[in-house]
């Protein structure tokens, strides 16, 4: 039996090895290393229980969160790490940072279950028939929207 068809010790599996990677390579584990970890445990959350046990987008989007807004970030802070030869960031600009990313995210989950939810009931009201492209919620526009700005004014 495949750990995709028990999510919840694939969760546990994933989330025990980032802790123990982690450890194995003594990363911080102060208030910017816990945030990381708060940051990895809601992308994990996220992959195994959220969207079909297939690869679906919402699965990419918490892989790609969880790899390059909370796994690699936690290194380059743990080790001092700086890419583009600038100063190193604050331990307060690390904190703001993923409090908006962990907010995003959260934003994310809502609107993909808000929309799983519309569709589903939409499905059961409408007869099937030949698909529409192209058809967008008001939520899910409103939402998009406020995401990118949100993303606007958190880069500037």
């Amino acid at each position: 039996m495949s750990l995709t068809k028990r999510p919840l010790l694939w969760f546990f599996s994933c989330l025990l090895f980032t802790i123990l990677f982690a450890v194995t390579e003594k990363l911080c584990f102060d208030t910017v290393g816990l945030s990381f970890l708060t940051l990895s445990t809601q992308c994990l959350f996220a992959i195994a229980f959220i969207g079909p046990r297939n690869v679906s987008l919402i699965k990419v989007y918490f892989t790609f969160s969880y790899l390059l807004f909370s796994y690699i970030p936690w290194f380059q802070y743990s080790y001092g790490t700086v890419l583009w030869g600038g100063s190193d960031f604050s331990n307060d600009d690390y904190l703001i940072t993923n409090l908006l990313i962990f907010s995003s995210n959260f934003f994310v989950f809502a609107i993909y279950l808000h929309e799983t939810r519309v569709a589903r009931k939409w499905k059961r009201v409408l007869k099937p028939g030949p698909a529409k492209q192209g058809r967008t919620t008001l939520a899910l526009n409103v939402g998009l929207i406020a995401l990118s700005v949100a993303s606007f004014f958190a880069v500037f």
